[in-house]
């Protein structure tokens, strides 16, 4: 049974409890601190357990809403590990605050209808680790392709002395753009990426910075070849990165 984790205001436990009624209706359990949370534990402890176990979130959105401490924590918390997070927006609510803006919103007329729709939005959402997966391959696409384009012009143009904004530079702004979005979906999506996709995408990150970095002193000939094996090296990791990815 899937367990689904209600972010709420205190104020607002009866409404919470109405929602977990329903979610328990059509089959899910429901975390409810308020209710859950034996004297005896400690609440905090309890809270962040359940934030790792659960399955989803479901924000309570009342005019209330904003005044607790700890909900923008508790979505930050679920949202980190890539679980589905959907709003339950009641009458007079303002505009979703924090985090939730990112998520769906779904106005109540009544709470069971509500649920039924929250249910429906937690079953159909994508894993998360599938979207960073396809968004990393888009990555790791773009850069092999520009690389194979580069390489496949001839050499005296690839290595023209003095080609300022020629191919040479070309590709090193290029490579430079591709490695700062790399480094930004490591890091929004490092804990639901596979630990091993995880380390080969960190690995070709560093290989496309140490090109893109690349400098010919005097444009010398040597100066080129070391460039392009830096190029070819993250070329092959970026390459067996995208090979797994598209046989998982």
């Amino acid at each position: 049974m899937k367990e689904v984790f209600l972010s709420y205001y205190h104020e607002n436990k009866k409404i919470a409890a109405d929602v977990k009624s329903e979610l328990e209706k059509v089959g899910f359990s429901a975390f409810l601190a308020h209710e859950d949370i034996e004297v005896s534990k400690v609440w905090r402890d309890e809270i962040r357990r359940h934030l790792d176990s659960c399955s989803a979130l479901i924000a309570i959105v009342t005019t209330s809403f904003s005044s607790s401490v700890w909900v923008n924590q508790e979505i930050g918390a679920v949202m980190a590990q890539g679980k589905p997070i959907v709003s339950l927006i009641f009458e007079g609510a303002e505009a979703l605050p924090g985090f939730l803006e990112m998520f769906q919103g779904i106005p109540v007329s009544t709470i069971s209808d509500a649920v039924g729709r929250s249910v429906n939005a937690i079953i159909n959402s994508p894993d998360r680790s599938s979207v960073a997966n396809t968004e990393l391959a888009g990555i790791l696409s773009k850069f092999i392709n520009r690389w194979e384009l580069y390489k496949q012009l001839p050499q005296n143009e690839r290595w023209m002395p003095g080609n300022l904004g020629g191919p040479f530079d070309e590709i090193l702004t290029i490579t430079e753009q591709y490695a700062e979005e790399l480094f930004e979906l490591l890091s929004v999506n490092r804990e639901v990426l596979d630990k091993g996709v995880l380390n080969s995408a960190q690995a070709v990150f560093s290989l496309m910075k140490k090109l893109s970095r690349s400098q010919i002193l005097g444009a010398g000939t040597l100066g080129y070849v070391e460039m392009e094996k830096r190029g070819d090296d993250a070329h092959y990791s970026a390459n067996a990165l995208l090979n797994y990815l598209q046989r998982s």
